[in-house]
């Protein structure tokens, strides 16, 4: 029976130092950080941003393979006023 806690000590000793060693890393940090707010953004964002309608959708996707630019108060390709 003390085997059992000779072997969970050491992997909470193991988990410890691995979890220490990762934060040391700024490259970790930075890309935890950056996975944080992706999942935080992604739960907000319904209600924070209005999606398209699929016609509007469609024209935009249409106007963009055609190079023109969008207006988004419009929800129209610009028009060139010369």
């Amino acid at each position: 029976m003390r085997w059992w806690w000779v072997l969970v000590v050491g992997l909470l000793l193991v988990a410890g130092l691995s979890v220490y060693w990762a934060f040391q890393s700024p490259t970790f940090f930075s890309g935890l950080v950056a996975l944080a707010a992706a999942a935080a953004f992604k739960a907000v964002q319904p209600a924070i941003v209005k999606p398209l309608a699929p016609e509007v959708q469609k024209k935009l996707t249409q106007s963009r393979r055609r190079a023109e630019e969008w207006d988004f108060a419009r929800k129209r390709p610009k028009e060139d006023h010369k």
